[in-house]
């Protein structure tokens, strides 16, 4: 029979309370989430055209490679930031201190991926897609870019806030995001504008945006 080693073992009963306690909040706000991105892209096609739901998830994947790594690096972090905040409790300023070398190391690698894009992503989707490819593709990678740049430092925080144990405040963000989502495509789907793409686009970074301040305003208000 096999015996959990000791220094595999719970010693507090409390951790696995805590830990489902934080997990099922957690599972709560994807399901709130979930339908996010499918409501867009059902949006695009109904209101505006087919063809656009395929500029949107070509743009969305390539700006999202670009995200992907910080946010799995940061993943890795989550001990970090719960040992550093145990650590540094009474001292706010050296949170603010670690927070701004992590915001500079984030931005110095978004700034050399966005030379590169510019560099080479219209030679890389001309190549992708051959003839194929629209200008509005491009446009698209952009537009999305900005809105997850933003999305990643506010990732950095969630991933703070849920390491001393809330959750709550990823439920609020989700559902602030959808909804917000919702409502102003319904407001806005019946819009005549040669360039309602790019107006949808940015309604749903603006939502994306709404999300990201939830996080912002929950950190600096437990380290204030």
């Amino acid at each position: 029979m096999y015996v959990v080693p000791k220094q595999l073992q719970c010693s507090e009963p409390l951790v696995f309370s805590n830990v489902w306690s934080v997990g099922g909040r957690l599972i709560v706000a994807r399901i709130a989430g979930i339908g996010i991105d499918p409501f867009f892209r059902f949006s695009l096609g109904a209101f505006i055209g087919l063809q656009y739901v395929a500029f949107f998830d070509l743009g969305f994947k390539v700006a999202s490679l670009v995200v992907q790594i910080p946010r799995v690096a940061l993943i890795g972090q989550v001990v970090k930031f719960r040992e550093f905040h145990n650590t540094q409790s009474q001292s706010k300023e050296k949170i603010h201190a670690k927070y701004r070398s992590l915001d500079l190391i984030l931005a110095s690698y978004f700034l050399a991926c966005s030379l590169c894009l510019v560099v080479g992503v219209n030679w890389f989707l001309q190549l992708w897609l051959s003839s194929q490819f629209d200008i509005r593709i491009t446009h698209t990678i952009w537009a999305i870019l900005a809105f997850l740049l933003i999305s990643v430092f506010a990732y950095a925080r969630e991933l703070f806030i849920i390491s001393i144990g809330n959750a709550n405040v990823t439920i609020v963000a989700y559902l602030v995001n959808s909804v917000s989502l919702i409502i102003f495509v319904l407001l806005f789907k019946d819009i005549v504008s040669p360039n309602k793409y790019y107006f949808f686009i940015s309604l749903y970074g603006l939502t994306n945006l709404f999300g990201s301040l939830v996080y912002f305003s929950y950190f600096r208000k437990i380290i204030k």
